[in-house]
């Protein structure tokens, strides 16, 4: 059994001195042999037994410790098994399927316990870097705070935190994983990936946020408890394909407070606006509330507007007659998925399909119906319809079934005389975020003819709702 020492708890540097007594060559502490003999093993382990001591073995910490030669300072080894339950606690935690809030107040009682108990530095640090990290994903208000950050300076320099976000923990950990595993050969790893994590770029012909929102109070700064009116204007982009319809604005001061006189462009007054045109909305507020915030008053107010658009877009793949008699290994073409061009709007739809099957060869088609919100508000889908178009002459393919994504598990999916049906409870697609439908259709094993062209076009009408967060400086009479 190893010697150590009663007092560091040092293993190492361990020598016999005159008068039967043994001597630490890190502390200079000294004992006699019978104690060494009798309690070598355990004696470190009593001395030092502190729970939070040993949770936070493995930081390096300074003790001061005095002997009769000299003063030195000992730095405590390592503990492994500390380190990798403290991991482990962590790990698990993280991944509870609780409620975010609640997580994100866990993981910070831990921090501060953590800190103040322990004084691990490298636990503390792993347990902020959660809390940093949930408190910009989960918590509504840190969410808020990010959206406003990226729409109002990150967006201008091209820095999307989603974007970020879906490769750092999705994109590249599939990528890592399906390099080492079996595949289909010629399938792009790359882009299985960044659909997987929903990280889909959609072409794009047109405007994105077509109807821009502009806000401005006319007096800056504002008297406490004085008049306040706002003009908002809403200007359609030229190069937008169709109307905006059934606009309405909501304007709501901080405290739930609506304007005193607000006329045109109401939920029960709704309006148009064509491409090209503009409207100003007027609003009035007769005495504003202020707020003290960082030594200053504002007034603050959130100006919403909603408004009913359409998206749309088609493709179309080749099934020709196979020249080959012997079947493919892998049944499906392998050529890669094409994406088709989206119309203008916050909301893209993209039609994602294989450019070419062969009769006999592969069974089944698939074919991908992407949505994406590119914008900045929040986009309902109410109705969505994909028609296939036969060749002349020709019955459209045999449909087998759909999968919807997460957004769609609440809503009706149909099909019926060549026409699929989607509407119902839909959930919202906030900023940045991305669903899909995919059909599997019936390849027939043969044709008449060398080759057969089918098309499918989609169209999809949704609501889409931006808000604008204002305030202005609040001074008195």
């Amino acid at each position: 059994m190893a010697r150590q020492c009663p007092r560091c708890g040092s293993p190492t540097k361990i020598k016999g001195v005159s008068g039967g007594r043994w001597q630490c060559g890190i502390c200079g502490y000294t004992w006699p042999r019978e104690e060494a003999r009798v309690g070598e093993f355990f004696a470190g382990v009593v001395k030092e037994a502190n729970f939070w001591k040993k949770l936070s073995g493995y930081i390096k910490r300074e003790k001061a410790v005095e002997t009769k030669e000299e003063k030195k300072v000992i730095r405590k080894k390592p503990s492994s098994f500390a380190l990798i339950m403290a991991l482990i606690g962590l790990f698990i935690t993280f991944i509870l399927p609780i409620d975010p809030v609640a997580k994100f107040w866990i993981l910070i009682g831990l921090t501060i316990t953590t800190f103040i108990f322990a004084g691990s530095r490298l636990t503390t640090w792993g347990l902020a870097i959660l809390c940093v990290y949930l408190f910009f994903t989960s918590i509504p208000m840190g969410q808020g705070l990010m959206e406003r950050l990226e729409t109002e300076y990150f967006s201008k320099i091209g820095i999307s935190f989603s974007d970020i976000q879906k490769n750092l923990f999705c994109r590249i950990p599939c990528i890592i994983s399906s390099a080492f595993s079996t595949r289909t050969p010629g399938v792009d790893i790359d882009y299985e990936c960044s659909k997987q994590c929903k990280i889909i770029e959609v072409p794009k012909q047109g405007c994105v946020d077509c109807l821009v929102l502009s806000v401005n109070a006319r007096t800056k700064p504002v008297m406490i408890g004085s008049a306040e009116i706002i003009d908002i204007n809403l200007k359609m982009e030229s190069n937008a394909d169709r109307n905006a319809k059934n606009i309405w604005l909501e304007v709501m001061s901080e405290d739930g407070i609506p304007p005193t006189e607000h006329i045109a462009c109401t939920s029960e007054n709704k309006c148009e606006i064509e491409p090209g045109k503009s409207k100003t909305v007027t609003v009035t507020y007769d005495s504003v509330t202020c707020k003290k915030t960082a030594g200053y008053n504002w007034f603050k107010y959130n100006a919403s507007v909603t408004y009913d658009y359409g998206v749309g877009s088609e493709n179309k793949f080749d099934v020709k007659q196979s020249t080959i008699t012997t079947a493919q290994l892998y049944p499906g073409s392998t050529k890669g998925e094409v994406l088709s061009r989206s119309t203008s709007g916050p909301l893209s739809l993209s039609i994602g399909l294989n450019p070419e099957y062969v009769a006999g060869e592969d069974r089944f088609a698939y074919v991908s119906i992407y949505f994406v919100n590119e914008g900045f508000g929040i986009a309902n889908l109410s109705r969505i319809e994909v028609l296939q178009i036969p060749p002349s002459g020709y019955s459209g393919l045999e449909w087998e079934n759909c999968l919807t994504g997460y957004h769609f598990r609440g809503a009706g999916v149909s099909y019926e005389n060549n026409r699929l049906t989607v509407e119902g409870n839909v959930d919202w697609l906030k900023k940045d975020e991305s669903d899909a439908i995919t059909c599997k259709f019936k390849i027939p094993d043969s044709i008449p003819v060398s080759k057969l062209t089918y098309s499918f076009k989609g169209n999809a009408t949704y609501s889409y709702t931006r808000t604008a967060k204002e305030e202005v400086r609040c001074v008195e009479s």
